[in-house]
């Protein structure tokens, strides 16, 4: 008989190396939800960030994963995507479920999907500043594949 799944919904608030700044203002710490699911002592962890300009909050991506009937939910990848909207709850959830199904596969998620790390870029973004610190942030990361910029018109 296979186990159920123990679903932990946490808070944290995690310090940012400095202030991150884009056009609509500065943040010094990310306001991250972690969702950690467990099963027969595996665990997988996801985490997301809520962000109000998609009218999303801590309290109530947490609220809407606690609601989860953890007894009634088929886990498989159609499930995960019609149980909750689009949003960080569900991006959180769906990182726990394949980091513990590719943990139980004793698989990594490159193996599970059939695809080479290497076709896959991540972007890293320099935080808005002067364009001379922006550029010295660029040259320290020159070393990353892809560099995201954030700009901001007069006035901002």
């Amino acid at each position: 008989m296979i186990s159920p799944i123990k679903l932990t919904v946490s808070h944290h608030a995690w310090p940012i190396n400095g202030a991150f700044t884009i056009s609509r203002g500065s943040k010094t710490h990310a306001d991250v939800i972690v969702v950690t699911l467990e099963q027969d002592g595996v665990m997988g962890r996801g985490e997301s960030v809520p962000y109000a300009r998609y009218g999303e909050s801590v309290e109530q991506a947490m609220a809407d994963l606690t609601a989860i009937d953890m007894q009634a939910m088929n886990w498989d990848t159609e499930s995960l995507l019609t149980m909750l909207p689009a949003g960080a709850a569900r991006n959180a959830l769906d990182c726990a479920w394949w980091d513990l199904h590719c943990k139980q596969q004793h698989s990594t998620i490159w193996q599970t999907l059939k695809i080479k790390p290497s076709e896959q870029t991540t972007a890293f973004t320099l935080s808005l500043d002067t364009p001379e610190k922006m550029g010295l942030a660029a040259e320290k990361n020159q070393h990353r594949p892809l560099l995201k910029l954030k700009l901001a018109g007069e006035g901002d």
